[in-house]
């Protein structure tokens, strides 16, 4: 029994080791912290430390970054992870769940890329709209909007114009009742639909 305990000391040992040079900026408290949050798993905890450090709201940083050591570095953790290196099996199946981890983050980090990069790209269609004149108001949420962010109902006689997300909203909710045909959302009693 004392192997076990023994076993799963090394490895609470290992997982904060880790995600101590992981993150090398964090301070040990926040991770000891997050740790017991996540009940000790690396996973879990990664991921959370990940999202502390993005979001970079007034987190405790240490003034010099732990230097990472020689087990860390990527081609000794896909040595050890291929068998090539022998490593004690805690630590092995904590660096199987590195990879893991470290793919995850790299994932959600080309997520969040694409996310700025398309919030940036919307900031700069509306600052040209505006100097074009090119904004028009959402008949729905009285929001001002680009023209080209916008949809209208087919209406030949007076465009009611609204704003993606209103359409998109009133159309769930209209499929969602059971109806297929989506009409103006005006409150003009318009009937026309959509193209």
């Amino acid at each position: 029994m004392s192997n076990v305990y023994a076993s799963i000391e090394l490895t609470f040992l290992y997982s904060k080791k880790i995600l101590g040079f992981e993150f090398p900026w964090i301070t040990m408290k926040t991770i000891d912290n997050q740790l017991y949050l996540n009940k000790h798993f690396l996973f879990p905890t990664y991921m959370a430390l990940y999202e502390l450090e993005r979001q970079d709201i007034g987190l405790p940083k240490l003034k010099t970054a732990r230097k990472l050591p020689v087990f860390l570095r990527k081609e000794n953790i896909e040595r050890a992870t291929n068998g090539s290196l022998a490593s004690p099996e805690p630590l092995l199946r904590l660096l199987h769940e590195l990879k893991v981890a470290k793919a995850a983050k790299a994932r959600l980090m080309a997520k969040h890329d694409a996310e700025n990069q398309n919030e940036k790209q919307e900031r700069e269609n509306e600052e040209q709209a505006r100097a074009l004149g090119a904004m028009d108001e959402c008949g729905c949420c009285f929001s001002e909007y680009p023209l080209n962010r916008m949809v209208h109902c087919s209406n030949e006689g007076a465009l009611h114009s609204f704003c993606k997300t209103c359409a998109r909203t009133n159309a769930e909710t209209e499929v969602g009742q059971g109806k297929y045909i989506l009409v103006c959302m005006s409150m003009d009693g318009c009937s026309a639909g959509f193209s």
